[in-house]
């Protein structure tokens, strides 16, 4: 795995958020916020695009933990929102939801700050390779990490953050020459949710507009046969008479 120490700028509203992410072991952040970091450290000036959300993956078995981590980064980012209470009111009834795994913090001008809890049985010390196995385009699996360094300034003591990405080297070259390849591996989940919706080939979309050029397509079709995949694309008529099949892993 390649590491590059990288310094955010303050300046910009969405790096700010930054500072209030409780930053651990089992704390990560992952997708474009990486990338981005990770041209700025190849290229050495900031990218011309911006990411339009922060995705913040926190790796715990615990749902107590990762609300009361939720509920005191939203106390921060909307500290001094004109709307704070009506905010956190909704981070209450989406943590009380079926989809509260995913908590999306939205910020004005700036966008989501959104916390996904990571619940698969991981190891501490390679959760994080093993979540960037899971992303489908291979520019987007570097993760952000801060660590705490103590320094003395005029015999004073100071703690400041120091922040590095990390990828793998194939992740880094296709980065540095700006080409992406993306992996579509067929799962139960993957075709009931990806594909009917087309978000995969969105995300493309938004690379390609980012100055990636795609360069290879990896299609595993192992376990599915043609008319399966043909009936995703059904009418809505044919859908209510015929289930969608069921697909194995």
């Amino acid at each position: 795995m390649t590491k590059f120490s990288v310094l955010p700028n303050s300046d910009t509203p969405w790096t700010q958020l930054l500072q209030h992410i409780p930053f651990a072991n089992n704390v990560c952040v992952a997708g474009s916020v990486g990338t981005w970091f990770a041209q700025l450290a190849l290229t050495g000036s900031p990218p011309l695009w911006s990411p339009g959300d922060i995705d913040v993956f926190v790796l715990t078995q615990s749902d107590s933990y990762f609300a009361q981590m939720v509920r005191a980064v939203a106390q921060i980012v909307y500290a001094e929102s004109d709307s704070q209470h009506i905010q956190l009111l909704r981070v209450e009834e989406a943590l009380v939801s079926q989809r509260s795994t995913v908590i999306d913090l939205y910020i004005d001008g700036i966008g989501n700050l959104s916390f996904i809890q990571v619940t698969h049985g991981y190891h501490i010390d390679d959760w994080v390779e093993c979540l960037m196995s899971t992303f489908d385009i291979s520019v987007c699996k570097v993760s952000l990490h801060r660590s705490i360094a103590e320094v003395d300034d005029n015999d004073v003591e100071v703690v400041k953050f120091k922040y590095f990405i990390v990828m793998n080297d194939d992740v880094c070259l296709d980065i540095a020459v700006q080409q992406m390849e993306v992996e579509f591996v067929p799962s139960s989940r993957f075709w009931t949710h990806y594909l009917p919706g087309m978000r995969s080939l969105r995300r493309l979309e938004k690379y390609e507009a980012r100055g990636f050029r795609l360069c290879k397509i990896t299609f595993e079709s192992a376990n599915m046969s043609v008319l399966q995949f043909a009936r995703i694309f059904e009418t809505h008529e044919q859908n209510r008479i015929r289930k969608l099949p069921k697909i194995n892993n």
